[in-house]
């Protein structure tokens, strides 16, 4: 039964019986022996069945068409029942212009060539999360001055957290775009032209790291980095330094996110709540639940500076604490979390359903307090259930393994266990797109980021793959092969155009644009 389902296997088959029926039968050896599956009369219950669905699909678009043609010769004059379909037809209308705009867009200046690599090394164990340093306002130009001066680039600082429980902050140079590319133009070239160099490293425990987030405003006034480890604890760290701000014990066991609010998310009435909290993230584990808490600042460098910017604005916070917790448990393992545009609802994706939870954490704080700040759930959560598959059914076909909020927030990026990546409209949570053709391996761990301008999708696959796909169109528009094994985690920096890619072959490459600033 599991084989008869398989999608694979039923696409190559109907191409097989398409083949076969038509009557092209070089292409329908070539195709057998490229897939190793031999066709008969047999294999499929009916005939004709890619055609079945080439005419449904040609049906659905003609019956749109239909509609919006009636729109038209109706006007506005409607009314009654009519509304509904009124609306109806706009909407249709409205996602069409939206999937031509989308189309149309893009401008081709996707980071594709290695510009800069943190050799091995470095690195004593596998290189599991890599987040790029923002510039602050003005740094750029005043850094550019200074390396042109010295005769040499601009330096590039990346944070990294490895398998031996240490983050590190590197410094490296970039070369010219196209300068490191490899022999084929594939990316894989290491484009360095000075030796990298390690600003501070931070050992904060014996277990693997699993992953980074740095705050959304780290270069104006609040540099945090939290980590992720396998055993459950999440730590908070000054990011100029490496000075440990903060550390509790969020989970029992992995952490596989760690995730900021924005420092504007809190309202008003949650920032009451929020008076004595420093950070805010949250955090996803393995082991079943997502936290939402308050974690004091430790004693260190830097702690005082960022007690004072949080005394100017509130942080909304989710993360595991001995102050302030709040639990939500799922029967199964959590996956992914991720904070939508409006910076308090948090998205949660769960193993083995194929529903995302969408949680208003200022509301977990809110009945937190309400309880009297003591630890626990504080009640039951009130959260949005979101249906991924596109028919509205509840059938579970595939795992959410990281969610993604596209630059514009007006969609979300779901990296699955399977070659698709599923795009939703955040306005109407419907399907916008799904994305196929994405290499996948047995035990698949997607790394994704969003392009500047929402136009492209970078996506880590099996056999070392980082992939490039247009949103508009769906096709995969570029591939690369940075590093010698998977890439393990990429992040992208918008302002500078630039893509950084980690892998267990224990090195970090920066990938750019030719023609294009970095």
């Amino acid at each position: 039964m599991a084989e008869e389902l398989d999608p694979d296997r039923l696409a190559q088959l109907m191409v097989l019986q398409w083949l076969h029926e038509n009557g092209w039968h070089d292409a329908l050896r070539a195709l057998e022996r490229s897939t190793g599956r031999l066709y008969d009369d047999t294999s499929l219950p009916e005939a004709s069945q890619l055609m079945q669905l080439v005419w449904r699909r040609v049906e659905e678009k003609l019956e749109q068409q239909e509609l919006l043609d009636e729109e038209d010769e109706e006007g506005e004059g409607e009314a009654g029942g009519g509304a509904g379909k009124r609306v109806s037809r706009v909407v249709r209308r409205r996602r069409q212009e939206e999937a031509l705009q989308l189309l149309r867009a893009g401008a081709d200046d996707y980071a594709r060539e290695v510009v800069g690599s943190v050799p091995v090394e470095l690195h004593r164990s596998n290189i599991i999360a890599v987040r790029l340093v923002p510039e602050a306002p003005g740094q750029a130009a005043a850094e550019a001055a200074a390396a042109a001066s010295q005769g040499g680039r601009a330096r590039t600082r990346v944070i990294t957290a490895a398998g031996d429980g240490v983050v590190r902050c590197v410094a490296l140079s970039q070369s010219a775009p196209g300068a490191g590319a490899g022999a084929e133009g594939d990316g894989s070239g290491d484009g360095s032209d000075s030796e990298p160099e390690v600003v501070w490293e931070a050992r904060v425990g014996s277990a693997a790291l699993l992953c980074l987030a740095l705050h959304p405003s780290f270069s104006s006034g609040l540099p945090l980095v939290a980590v992720g480890a396998m055993d459950g604890r999440v730590t908070v760290l000054h990011g100029p330094t490496g000075a440990v701000l903060a550390a509790v014990q969020a989970h029992a066991k992995y952490v596989v996110r760690v995730a900021w609010a924005a420092a504007d998310a809190a309202s008003p009435d949650c920032a009451a709540t929020c008076t004595s909290a420093t950070s805010g993230a949250a955090t996803a584990s393995d082991g079943g639940s997502t936290a939402a808490s308050s974690p004091t600042a430790a004693e260190g460098p830097g702690a005082a500076g960022l007690a004072g910017a949080a005394g100017v604005q509130p942080l909304l916070l989710a993360s595991g604490s001995t102050d302030e917790t709040v639990s939500v448990p799922y029967g199964a393992a959590v996956t992914d979390v991720a904070f939508l545009a409006d910076g308090y609802r948090l998205a949660v994706a769960v193993r083995g359903s194929n529903y995302l939870r969408l949680v208003d954490c200022r509301a977990l704080l809110e009945a937190a307090a309400a309880a009297g700040g003591a630890g626990g759930g504080g009640g039951a959560v009130s959260e949005e259930l979101v249906n991924m598959n596109e028919a509205g059914d509840d059938h579970v076909s595939f795992t959410p393994k990281q969610l993604l909020p596209s630059p514009c927030g007006r969609f979300l990026l779901v990296c699955t266990d399977t070659p698709r990546l599923l795009v939703l409209r955040t306005s109407d949570w419907s399907v916008l797109r799904l994305v196929f053709g994405l290499p996948t391996d047995q035990f698949p761990q997607p790394a994704a980021a969003w392009h500047r301008d929402g136009n492209y999708i970078y996506a880590a696959g099996a056999n070392a793959q980082l992939c490039v796909f247009h949103l508009g169109s769906g096709r995969l528009v570029h591939t690369a092969r940075p590093h010698k094994i998977n890439v393990r985690d990429v992040d992208y920096d918008p302002r500078r155009n630039l893509l950084a890619t980690c892998s267990f072959d224990k090195t970090v490459k920066l990938l750019g644009c030719p023609g294009h600033d970095s």
